[in-house]
């Protein structure tokens, strides 16, 4: 394993992977097949993985949860322009800000109003002299997410 604040390897990024991996399969209900591949995590599984390596990195983190109504419809209790908000929001001193929306795999597309969200935020990103970072990611790009968020 490398010291803190030194690049991860290879190696290391496997290792946490499959650490990661395994607390999916505890997760997922018994019986199911667990590939320990990052595509074979839900979104759900996505989004604590990258909590958990943000927490890990000194990120403090925002995430806002859906609900589910009495008639059995999601939703996640915002005010103002809130619908197509980003999943996750992370400040850290010296590491700025960034909003996150993370889809499952390639095929998920972003919403109209993520789409919104996301060119608004990024106009801010070229615009600030505060690091505001914007990012789409998946699973896949866990190798990037971790680099990012060390």
């Amino acid at each position: 394993m490398t010291r803190w604040g030194e690049p991860w390897s290879e190696a290391d990024v496997d290792r946490w992977l499959s650490k990661i991996g395994k607390q999916v399969e505890r997760d997922r209900p018994k019986g199911k097949i667990v590939k320990h591949k990052p595509s074979a995590m839900s979104e759900a599984q996505f989004l604590k993985a990258v909590l958990s390596l943000a927490k890990l990195n000194g990120w403090r983190t925002a995430h806002f949860r859906p609900a589910q109504t009495k008639r059995g419809n999601w939703v996640t209790a915002v005010q103002g322009d809130g619908k197509g908000f980003p999943d996750l929001v992370m400040v850290r001193l010296r590491g700025g800000l960034i909003f996150a929306e993370l889809k499952r795999d390639s095929s998920s597309k972003t919403t109209p109003d993520q789409d919104v969200w996301i060119k608004d935020l990024t106009d801010i990103e070229y615009q600030s002299s505060f690091v505001v970072r914007v990012y789409v990611w998946r699973p896949s790009d866990m190798p990037k997410i971790i680099e990012i968020l060390r």
